[in-house]
């Protein structure tokens, strides 16, 4: 049987926002792509 591999660093990633309370949308794709070329294998998104 196969184990499944989630990876050896999983983030949980901060949700950005903006002054307005809105979601920063570049923000987060931002700090998605500096953990991940960071060493992070995965994020885990909502979930702080």
């Amino acid at each position: 049987m196969n184990e499944a591999s989630f990876g050896e660093v999983i983030t949980a990633m901060v949700t950005p926002f903006g002054p307005d309370g809105d979601l920063n949308i570049k923000g987060a794709r931002s700090l998605a792509a500096h953990l991940v070329s960071h060493g992070s294998d995965g994020l885990v998104v909502c979930g702080t």
